[in-house]
């Protein structure tokens, strides 16, 4: 895999725009694009650039390959969520993780649809052992 394309990979699943890339970068969009299609070179320097912005190691953004398995994750602080993405071969996906108390909160109102589907299923059990027994009386009579 080449450099260009690894760049490429890791700044999906960071989820920078190629324009982002190039105003961090201080190039142009164009200019940026030219390197990441592989028509103009990265020089070290702007391999180092890029390996900062990503926030990766040189030595991590170099060993990336079709084979391999990341794992990144980064926390947004604004909205309490941790974020993490997941790269398996060129696919990727993206999980969210939800702080402590809102992981709480979801398990509280699972908890209680749990009960309510289990009280459901009492009631359908009722109503189903209430008309076998109708059945039963009518057999009976008919009897």
């Amino acid at each position: 895999m080449k450099i260009y394309e690894k760049i490429k990979m890791a700044r999906h699943l960071r989820q920078l725009s190629r324009g982002e890339m190039a105003e961090k970068m201080g190039m142009s969009v164009d200019g940026y694009a030219l390197l990441e299609r592989g028509e103009r070179r990265f020089d070290d320097e702007k391999i180092e650039k890029v390996a900062q912005i990503l926030e990766m190691s040189l030595s991590e953004l170099m060993s990336i390959d079709e084979q391999s398995t990341m794992c990144l994750l980064s926390e947004n602080h604004t909205e309490n969520v941790e974020r993490g993405f997941l790269l398996i071969g060129s696919h990727f996906s993206h999980i969210y993780y939800d702080g402590a108390a809102v992981l709480a909160t979801k398990n509280g109102e699972l908890k209680l649809t749990v009960k309510h589907q289990a009280e459901l299923l009492a009631q359908k059990d009722r109503e189903i052992e209430t008309l076998r027994e109708l059945v039963r009386l009518k057999s009976a009579t008919a009897e």
